[in-house]
């Protein structure tokens, strides 16, 4: 999982909304929950964001929005 980043263009826009929002407070619990709920729709992107969720990797989860200009984030 950790090589190829997975697009949240999948995801509702309030999930990336909520995604987005979750990254800049660094709540880890909302972002490991927003992963499970991605499940439904991108199995491996839900992987993904448990996986760096595990490892406090907020920069790497950041770049998931960055990498599609969705970033909300200074």
């Amino acid at each position: 999982a950790a090589g190829v980043v997975p697009s949240p263009a999948v995801m509702p826009v309030e999930w990336r909304d909520a995604f987005s929002e979750a990254l800049s407070r660094k709540n880890i619990t909302r972002i490991r929950r927003l992963g499970g709920e991605a499940r439904q729709h991108d199995p491996a992107l839900s992987d993904w964001i448990l996986e760096y969720a595990d490892r406090y990797d907020l920069e790497r989860l950041k770049g998931l929005l960055q990498e599609r200009g969705e970033a909300k984030i200074a």
